[in-house]
């Protein structure tokens, strides 16, 4: 007698595909179903084997751990049922990057006095490795700053543009 089994059905949990990430140590979940037990899932992280975990228990999340350099990885999660029988998730990606945008004042320079009600600002803002998402700047007087005073907010700048905006006080 001959039986095909069914393979590990292996779903992605955490994170998301296309996530950023700002911690560099980060758990990757998964589960597993399968109708026989597991022997074994292992984690791939760009096409590479980094980590074996043979004590899995099914319908409940599984993690591994892991410490990440600052970049975007792909990973899918492969796991072998006791009948030596193979399931594979989907390949999904996600970025660690955990320092912070790169902003610079370009002009008027810091402290400068001004008789005109009209002020342009040239700002610089770079981020290794994405888009800033949301930027926003407050503004004051020379003895206080207001951060109800909301002057501007930009929902996407792209990664090393710079920004002008002119504001009139």
């Amino acid at each position: 007698e001959f039986t095909i089994g069914s393979p590990p059905v292996v779903s992605l949990v955490y994170p998301s595909n296309n996530s950023y990430l700002n911690l560099r140590t980060t758990n990757l979940t998964y589960n597993i179903t399968s109708p026989v037990s597991i022997s074994s899932c292992t984690l791939y992280l760009d096409s590479s084997s980094n980590s074996t975990d043979s004590t899995i228990t099914k319908n409940i999340n599984q993690t591994f751990n892991i410490t990440f350099s600052e970049k975007t990885f792909e990973w899918f999660v492969g796991c072998t049922d006791l009948g030596n029988i193979n399931g594979n998730s989907s390949i999904q990606k996600f970025t660690i990057d955990s320092t912070s945008p790169n902003l610079t004042q370009l002009s008027p320079s810091n402290a400068t006095i001004t008789t005109n009600l009209s002020v342009t600002l040239n700002l610089s803002v770079f981020d290794q490795l994405s888009n800033i998402t949301n930027l926003i700047i407050y503004g004051g007087n020379s003895t206080s700053l207001d951060y109800n005073n909301i002057l501007l907010i930009n929902n996407t700048i792209l990664n090393g543009s710079y920004t002008n905006f002119t504001y009139n006080f």
